[in-house]
């Protein structure tokens, strides 16, 4: 897959739209959707489930994060404050 989705001008600046960041955004807008109606269809509490979406996205970002300092070491530990 491309890095660049696509590349357009504006006012003179070019703008790049990243493949990665868009299809990331659009799957969060269709997961924050779909479980809005699911929630809905099936009696739960809206907000609630809107809570345990938000802690599954920082859990998810911090065990990937995690996941990658476990198994390249050498990439972090050339950055470490002395």
């Amino acid at each position: 897959m491309h890095p660049e989705l696509f590349t357009f001008s504006i006012f003179g600046q070019n703008v790049v739209i990243m493949a990665y960041g868009f299809f990331y955004i659009l799957v969060s807008i269709f997961v924050i959707i779909a479980s809005y109606f699911s929630a809905r269809h099936n009696n739960f509490f809206v907000r609630q489930t809107f809570c345990l979406l938000g802690g599954g996205a920082v859990a998810g970002l911090l065990g990937a994060r995690l996941l990658h300092f476990v198994f390249n070491p050498s990439i972090y530990m050339v950055r470490v404050i002395h």
